[in-house]
Order: structure tokens, then C-alpha cells, then sequence
């Protein structure tokens, strides 16, 4: 959750509250729980249609990959009321995925085509129905939140309906800062209107110019394929106006020829300057490929930075790394650096932790490093999966994917709520709400399990829509009868992050087998690193503790079972469960 500060103080709570919410989907340094996600109710039914054609062939095997998206489908549907449903009723699809069997599927594939053709204007209906709901008048305060709960229900598909027509996050988050935030309309009206442009925006055209070094010899030999790519020998032909004398001398270093430089244009049609980079990315990659398997043996590099132009308004051209923002923020620097530095030769030389488990640390660790090394969201994935997998596997076990699966989904359970409630604590901080609460204790924070707290961040719905409303879900969850929402609450994250990690290994699947590049790998690339990252720290924080006894992985992941087991035997006692801090302190 980031500060917003609103320039125009007209929005009522509910038009504040979308805007909040939007922003932190779409905010690289919001936690996973909170960003975009990779699925909505409408890409869900191509997903589930594209699982069920693979079965049928043979590329996909296991039925089970595909009752986990049909059981995903159908909890989404259930939230849902924007899709529509004309050649047969909601209540006729959810039955047929009830009945859905390993033998007898073929009429949801047809349903399922039909509700595809019949939704391609899922995103007016998106639209619609969040006018309907921020332009209304304030109500009383216990059914505001409520309405807010319904808000979010149509901002989160939304923002990922947008991302899954071409946007990207970047973008979208500096468009709707500008629209909302910084640059507003005089009324909430007029920015909203400028915000549906969004939805009829057609593609431009967009030049991007990449800096290759390399020998001499590469240089003379180079001849793009492809029919995108086309070598310009001087940049400073473009005859570019700069009014900026940061860009312009940002440019002039780019643009100062050598020897062993070549500069490559690329024409892509696009929604936007980061996505235009992306999609010229790959032709690049391509001749970049080639270039190495010709010329193996000498140097060849791609500079970082990328010269983009709209060709619509060459006037405004931008300087972008070529590297991948990968969403998740993590503490960096030298005391991270020193505090490892120190643990990690405790743990190498610890001769009473197995061999097998520090080969896993820093197979993890080196894995990790390449992740964020590689240039390509695709080597980015398979090397956060070939870390995470290592750590799981087991000669005496048939698959890494199912102990993977087991044992990450019982650990991230166990320090879910505990993640959650301190990055809650972080937005009371962000938001200087630490200096006025009553019941803020400070660095003590198990003022965070008091209901006090929530009640009395509850009475800032004005100011901070949004952190009141994840008060009074807090609140609900914590302090429920008999504890059952928050058994639900950890349950569900249990079940989803299981559903979830069954994606990723199919995708792995896809890229390993198929060589398959997805254009929707980002945003399960970045859950990958941080799984890997969850991970390490896991380990490196466990077997730094353990001098005493004899320890190795088996008895690490034997022991989380233990911890959740214990806790649904006390019924999730809320004490009981914050305690389980988990591998925490690593996230910003």
C-alpha cells in the first residue's frame, strides 16, 4: 500500500478507494497477495478451454492440472458478475464443470468456446459496472465497506483485463497516476472519462534503436533477418530535438559511434513504450542468437539501455533498460550483504548439517543470481525453477514437482498471515498513521493482533479508504468465532497457491518442451523469484540456528509440516499463528 496524496479533493471515498487500489495492483513493490494477477474471470475460460484441448492430445497427462484450473474457474465465476452468459444460463456452465470427468469433458470445451465469443466485451462490462459503484453517493459507514469489497471485485479483473490487451504495468501505473493523481481534471468525472480512452486505444508504431558491441568482424558480417530489423550506422541522423539536457546527454553517449559498435532499429506496432521494447526484444534476441552461433568464440554484447520513439510523437523519446523489471521489492545492500556473508560460512562449515543440504543453499543462491542476470523473461523462469526445484527434490522420490508443491505451500501458509500483518504495519508507517494511533506499541507488534487497532484504523475510512477497508477484512479474519475465518483464510491461500504452483509447472513444461516464449511469463516469473527467494532465506535462517544436533532438508520440511499441523490442532489460535513469523524481514 503506497501513499497517494490527491491534488483534487473532490473524489468521494469509494472514486479514492479505486484509485488506491488500482495503483497497488499495479505497484512493482506491492506484495503478491496485493498485485495484479496473472488470471481474471475471462482469460480463466481460455485457460481452461486451452488445458482441456492439451489433455485431449496428449500434452498434457495428468487430469488433476486440469480439475485445478476447472476448480479455479469455477470459484471465479462465483465472484463474478460482469460475464455474460447468452446461449445457456451461469448455473448450466457451473453444473457442467461440477460433472466434468476424465472421460466426459467435450461439452464444456463447447461451452466454453461459446462464453469466449460471447465475452469479448468483457472489459466494457468491467467498466460499466465500476461506474455504477464509485459515483454513488456516501452511505452509512458499516456498508461502505461492503461497497468496497465490491469495487475491488471489478478493479482486480480490470487491471488485469488491461495488462491482457497490451498495456503493461508500467504504463498503466504512470497513466493512472497522471490521470487521477497528479494531473487531474477538475472533477472526478472528467479524469474517469479520460481513463476509458485507455480502453479504445489502437496500437502505434514505435522505432527502437539497440547498441550491439562486438568485434570488427561480427560488425562487418552483420545481416539481420527477419525483415524488422534494419542497421543504422550513425544515430545522430535521426536529428533529434532535445529539449532535456539529461537526455541529450544520455543520447549523445549512445549515440557516439566506435568501431565495435552497430546500432539496430526495430518497427513494432504497440500499446505503449514498454511494451514496444518487449515485443523488439525478441527479434533482436533472435539475431543475437545467431550472431553467437556463428561467431562463438568473440565478443558480442547488447548494451543495456534502448532508444524508444513513438512515431506519433517523436518529439518525446525515451531511454529504457532492456532488462525486465521484475515485480517484488527486496531489501539490498551492505548490511543484507554482511549479514550473509556471516551466515552462510557458519552454516558451509557446519559439519553437523548434511553435505546434500548445503550443496541445495548454494545451488539455490547461484541459480538465484542467474535468474536476475538472465536477459530473457524465459531464462529468467527456467533458472528460478531449476533453484527452486533442487531444493525439493529427492533421489528417493518420483517428482520434485509434487514435494515442491507439498512442502512450499505448507511453509508459505505457515508465515502467510505474519507477512501480511507486517507489511500491514509498513502502510501504517508509509502513511505516518503510527504517530496518531492510540494503540500503536511501537516496535511491539503484537498490537497488530489487538481488535482495538482495527477498530480505530476503521475510523479513517476518509482519508485512507483503502487501509481502512483491509482494517475491517483484518478484522474479520482475526477476531471470528471459534477462529473459522482465519482457518478459511490460511486454508484458501493453501489451496490457491497449490492451484497456482500447478500453473507455473505447466508453463515450465511449455517452455522446457515446446520451447514455448509466453507473452503473460512476467508476471509468473516474478511469483517464481520470490518463491526462490522465500526459500532461501528459509534455509539460511533455519540451519544458521542449528549447531547443536544433527540436521539436513528432510527434517527442515518434516518440521513445517509439524508447525502448520500444530496449528490447526489448536484450531488457529490467532497467538498461535503470529507467531510463526517465518523468513519475513527479506521483503521492502
Amino acid at each position: 500500500m503506497q501513499i497517494t496524496k490527491f491534488k483534487n479533493h473532490t473524489y468521494n471515498i469509494f472514486q479514492k478507494f479505486f484509485i488506491e487500489r488500482a495503483l497497488e495492483l499495479l505497484h512493482v513493490g506491492s506484495i503478491d497477495s496485493y498485485r495484479a494477477r496473472v488470471i481474471n474471470p475471462n482469460t480463466i475460460l481460455s485457460e481452461l478451454l486451452e488445458c482441456l484441448l492439451h489433455f485431449k492430445k496428449g500434452r498434457i497427462l495428468n487430469f488433476e492440472t486440469v480439475e485445478n484450473i476447472r476448480d479455479e474457474t469455477k470459484e471465479m465465476l462465483t465472484k463474478d458478475s460482469c460475464i455474460k452468459f447468452k446461449t445457456f444460463s451461469r448455473e448450466y456452465m457451473m453444473s457442467l464443470l461440477d460433472e466434468m470427468k476424465k472421460d466426459d469433458y467435450q461439452k464444456v470445451i463447447n461451452c466454453l468456446k461459446i462464453s469466449i465469443e460471447e465475452n469479448q466485451r468483457y472489459l466494457n462490462e468491467l467498466i460499466k459496472a465500476l461506474k455504477k459503484l464509485i459515483f454513488q453517493d456516501d452511505i452509512d459507514s458499516e456498508n461502505k465497506f461492503l461497497e468496497f469489497r465490491k469495487i475491488e471485485l471489478i478493479v482486480a479483473p480490470l487491471v488485469t483485463e488491461l495488462l491482457r490487451s497490451g498495456f503493461s504495468k508500467s504504463y498503466l501505473y504512470r497513466f493512472l497516476s497522471a490521470v487521477f493523481v497528479y494531473k487531474p481534471k477538475d472533477t472526478f468525472e472528467q479524469s474517469f472519462d479520460e481513463f476509458i480512452k485507455i480502453t479504445k486505444c489502437q496500437k502505434k508504431t514505435y522505432h527502437i534503436y539497440f547498441k550491439i558491441q562486438s568485434t570488427k568482424a561480427i560488425k562487418k558480417a552483420i545481416n539481420p533477418f527477419g525483415g524488422k530489423i534494419k542497421v543504422i550506422e550513425n544515430l545522430h541522423r535521426l536529428n533529434m530535438t532535445m529539449k532535456d539536457p539529461k537526455f541529450s546527454k544520455t543520447f549523445n553517449n549512445f549515440a557516439t559511434p566506435a568501431s565495435s559498435t552497430t546500432y539496430f532499429e526495430v518497427k513494432v506496432d504497440a500499446l505503449d513504450h514498454f511494451t514496444a521494447l518487449k515485443l523488439a526484444k525478441t527479434p533482436i534476441a533472435e539475431n543475437l542468437d545467431l550472431l553467437d552461433l556463428g561467431f562463438n568464440n568473440q565478443y558480442l554484447k547488447l548494451i543495456h539501455l534502448a532508444l524508444v520513439i513513438d512515431q506519433s510523437n517523436p518529439q518525446n523519446p525515451e531511454f529504457h533498460t532492456i532488462h525486465h523489471q521484475m515485480d517484488g521489492r527486496y531489501k539490498t545492500g551492505k548490511s543484507i550483504y554482511d549479514e550473509y556473508n556471516k551466515k552462510l560460512p557458519e552454516i558451509i562449515n557446519n559439519n553437523k548439517i548434511s553435505s546434500e543440504t548445503k550443496e541445495k543453499i548454494k545451488s539455490a543462491i547461484r541459480y538465484l543470481r542467474l535468474g536476475n542476470e538472465a536477459l530473457e523473461v524465459e531464462h529468467k523462469f527456467i533458472n528460478y525453477w531449476i533453484g527452486l526445484e533442487y531444493i525439493f527434490s529427492n533421489y528417493s522420490s518420483k517428482s520434485s514437482f509434487n514435494r515442491l508443491k507439498k512442502f512450499l505451500t505448507t511453509m508459505h501458509s505457515v508465515a502467510y498471515l505474519t507477512r501480511n500483518l507486517m507489511e500491514f504495519n509498513k502502510s501504517i508507517n508509509r502513511l505516518g498513521l503510527h504517530k496518531k494511533l492510540k494503540n500503536y506499541k511501537g516496535h511491539d507488534t503484537k498490537y497488530l493482533i489487538k481488535e482495538k487497532l482495527y477498530d480505530e484504523l476503521m475510523t479513517y475510512v476518509t482519508e485512507y479508504p483503502l487501509l481502512a477497508y483491509r482494517a475491517w477484512k483484518f478484522k474479520s479474519r482475526l477476531f471470528s468465532p471459534g477462529n473459522d475465518k482465519l482457518k478459511k483464510y490460511i486454508d484458501s491461500h493453501c489451496k490457491n497457491l497449490g492451484i497456482h504452483l500447478t500453473r507455473i509447472y505447466r508453463i515450465r513444461n511449455e517452455i522446457v518442451h515446446d520451447a514455448s516464449i509466453g507473452s503473460n511469463n512476467e508476471n509468473i516469473t516474478s511469483n517464481l523469484r520470490y518463491y526462490l527467494t522465500f526459500m532461501l532465506h528459509s534455509l539460511i535462517s533455519h540451519f544458521h540456528k542449528q549447531r547443536k544436533k544433527e540436521n539436513n532438508i528432510e527434517d527442515f520440511f518434516v518440521l513445517q509440516e509439524i508447525k502448520l499441523g500444530n496449528l490447526k490442532r489448536k484450531k488457529y489460535s490467532l497467538e498461535d499463528v503470529y507467531s510463526m513469523k517465518g523468513p519475513i524481514d527479506f521483503l521492502r
